[in-house]
């Protein structure tokens, strides 16, 4: 167990409480990745809710398929909303396909989101993805 992940056990430990699994999945700088579903009048196909609710990212798909976002906040941050590029119709596929299939989790699709957020960076705070090891 690495040191960070020995820290956050012990202070669980005194607070008598087991490790909470998103800060493990954080110190292990892994990407926890959940749909969320908002009434149709949100301004989105569907919203990405990254690192245990910390970032949401709203995505719209255009008529070719590819998917791009809408606007994406961070806690602590704020909203970034502009011209987001779009993502690659093969990335979009692989992004949207696990979305039905619910294989969130595939290490692809994190591949794929740490990408197209960096792509972004004209538009996304690179502090904020940093913050929320995004970066």
């Amino acid at each position: 167990m690495d040191q960070k992940r020995k820290s956050l056990t012990n202070r669980h430990r005194q607070l008598g409480a087991k490790p909470l699994v998103s800060e493990l999945k954080r110190s292990a700088e892994i990407m926890a990745i959940s749909v969320e579903n908002y009434p149709p009048f949100r301004e989105c196909r569907f919203c990405l809710c990254l690192q245990e609710g910390g970032v949401y990212a709203d995505f719209d798909v255009d008529e070719e398929g590819c998917a791009f976002l809408r606007r994406i906040s961070f806690d602590g941050y704020g909203c970034c909303n502009g011209e987001f590029k779009k993502m690659s119709l093969d990335d979009s596929r692989l992004l949207i396909g696990a979305i039905d299939r619910g294989a969130l989790g595939d290490p692809k699709v994190e591949e794929v989101l740490r990408s197209y957020l960096h792509d972004n960076t004209h538009i996304i705070w690179n502090d904020a993805l940093a913050s929320h090891e995004l970066a």
